[in-house]
């Protein structure tokens, strides 16, 4: 899992799955940062990604919709949300339309 930082204060907020993540962003993509010690998620259910708030600083935790601040094992960085290009054979997603035509030569041909 990958942790979701708030783009303003930089605390981890949430565990999230880079695979599950897609615009439009719902509450339900995030989950607590630290289930064993009983944490909530962040951001009630049901909400829209303007009324989440960073449950640290109680600022959007998102400069945009379509962007999220991210620590992984590559550090800390800002990453563009792409919906993606699936694969119609195996599935895969790719985020970019070149990439896919490129699988589908490789794998599918």
């Amino acid at each position: 899992m990958t942790k979701l930082l708030c783009s303003y204060c930089f605390e981890p907020i949430a565990e999230i799955d880079l695979n599950d993540i897609s615009v439009p962003l719902r509450s339900e993509m995030f989950k607590s940062v630290d289930a064993v010690h009983e944490i909530p998620p962040p951001f009630p259910a049901g909400i829209e990604w303007l009324d989440m708030k960073c449950p640290i600083c109680k600022l959007r935790p998102f400069y945009s919709e379509d962007r999220i601040t991210i620590q992984d094992d590559s550090g800390k960085r800002d990453i563009k949300i792409s919906n993606g290009f699936k694969c119609d054979e195996c599935g895969n997603i790719y985020q970019h339309e070149s990439s896919l035509s490129r699988h589908q030569k490789e794998k599918h041909d």
